[in-house]
């Protein structure tokens, strides 16, 4: 949709007089008044109910009081059937973990798969968060005697070994393309040398630790990734590696560390538990302080400076996507018209304070690919917002406000 146009006015929703009698059939009995009314829905009788309630009203009127709201609240109808959760709902069919039989493996040959994914990894930053450096990680990788037998590569090839060989494939390895149960195969090689390595470095966890946990949560098989995902926020308590905060001095790289580190940890997290998975969120130091989030530094300009825009916009748009699931899906209280409008305002204010050249249809395939992934998002978030609100199928009078949603 057109971004220009996204900005609906916000009506406070009231039934006309005309559509109030309209449901209704008022007829004079031996009884007395005798009201019948014809709805289909739990949405269309609430609102029959409020409106006829304040119809009814024998008390005048209060000029502190809307016509529709009470103290400036007015209360919304939820589409039961949309109120679906998990929120982030997803079908992964090639969770790992499961096999038994070891896999040999031809290490010149794996020599070449491991070369292959590190170059993905940093390549493909539209998919592959940017949270290592490329140039201190490649200076470790070649100088290391042998790379495939530590954590952080083999936790790097199971995440990215099958984007690999669909989109980045390199000639020696285009075998495995229309070969799916190689391709599995060598993503349980990877993923069951990366349970042994951990086995043997988790009690001195580093950097790398953290970063192979999340990663092997994401692919192992549900009963697992609680565990992983623990692990990955303990290991980062236990290296003191915290977020800069909004009001501190320190901007030196090593804290920016820290702090894409720990937003990498909370965004799996999110992911995650929005898919259905326990919450392991990674704490502050400091609770109640304004936590701030990763800024592009000197040290990224040429290197994975997009990638780490990406991320920032994302992290922005994703902590209201959080709010708005704590709030509307984790709880069953009633909302109001007026929360509705207020997550849409944020939301509205991230896509305004967007740099320019994420908004349009830019003519760089780099900077395409950035404002693609950030509008994904930004519209997934007002899609989750809404679609709770939205008339039901059979509702023949939707209200205004669920019209907007």
């Amino acid at each position: 949709m057109p971004f220009d146009t996204i900005d609906t006015p916000h009506h406070h929703y009231q039934i006309p007089l005309d559509d109030i009698w309209s449901k209704l059939n008022v007829s004079y009995t031996e009884a007395g008044i005798n009201v019948e009314t014809n709805v289909t829905s739990a949405s269309d009788l609430h609102s029959l109910i409020d409106a006829f309630g304040k119809l009814c009203n024998t008390n005048p009127p209060d000029p502190a009081y809307s016509p529709t709201t009470v103290s400036g609240i007015t209360p919304l109808y939820r589409n039961k059937s949309h109120q679906s959760k998990p929120v982030n709902y997803f079908i992964c069919t090639d969770k790992l973990g499961k096999r038994i039989t070891p896999i040999r493996q031809n290490n010149g040959q794996l020599q070449d798969i491991a070369d292959a994914c590190i170059h993905t990894y940093f390549e493909c930053w539209i998919r592959f968060t940017p949270i290592l450096s490329r140039e201190e990680f490649m200076q470790w990788y070649i100088s290391h005697p042998n790379p495939t037998s530590t954590l952080i590569v083999n936790a790097i090839c199971l995440f990215v070994f099958r984007h690999m060989v669909t989109h980045h494939c390199p000639p020696e390895l285009e075998h495995y393309i229309t070969n799916q149960d190689r391709i599995q195969e060598q993503e349980e090689y990877f993923f069951e040398q990366a349970r042994e390595y951990l086995a043997q470095t988790f009690d001195h966890p580093d950097r790398f630790t953290i970063i192979a946990l999340s990663y092997m949560m994401s692919r192992a098989e549900p009963s697992r990734r609680h565990q992983y995902a623990g692990m990955a926020v303990s290991a980062l308590h236990q290296l003191d590696i915290y977020p800069r905060l909004i009001d501190d001095d320190d901007m030196s790289f090593e804290k920016e560390k820290d702090t894409r580190l720990w937003w990498f940890v909370w965004a799996w997290d999110f992911y995650m538990s929005s898919s259905g998975a326990p919450k392991n969120t990674p704490q502050p130091r400091v609770p109640g302080k304004e936590i701030d989030l990763p800024r592009v530094m000197e040290q990224d300009i040429d290197n994975g400076e997009l990638g780490m825009l990406v991320f920032i916009h994302c992290l922005q748009i994703w902590k209201i996507q959080s709010r708005i699931i704590t709030t509307f899906y984790e709880q069953a209280v009633d909302m109001t018209l007026e929360q509705l409008h207020a997550y849409d305002k944020q939301l509205l204010e991230v896509y305004q304070q967007l740099p320019c050249y994420l908004k349009g249809q830019s003519k760089n395939h780099d900077v395409l690919l950035a404002s693609i992934r950030v509008h994904l998002e930004y519209n997934a978030t007002r899609i989750i917002l809404h679609k709770l609100f939205i008339p039901d199928q059979n509702d023949p009078r939707p209200s205004q406000a669920s019209l907007e949603s």
